[in-house]
């Protein structure tokens, strides 16, 4: 899995944790201690 930090135009950040394998990502948000699991999307 690999972690991706993310800066935010808030100047908070984020976290990415993608899995190349099963080709899903999970969002970390820090400041309210919440994740989000999704398959990626290409736009």
């Amino acid at each position: 899995m690999k972690r991706i930090p993310i800066k935010r135009l808030d100047s908070s950040i984020i976290f990415e944790f993608y899995c190349e394998r099963c080709d899903e990502s999970i969002t970390y948000y820090p400041d309210v201690e919440e994740f989000e699991i999704r398959k990626p999307e290409i736009l």
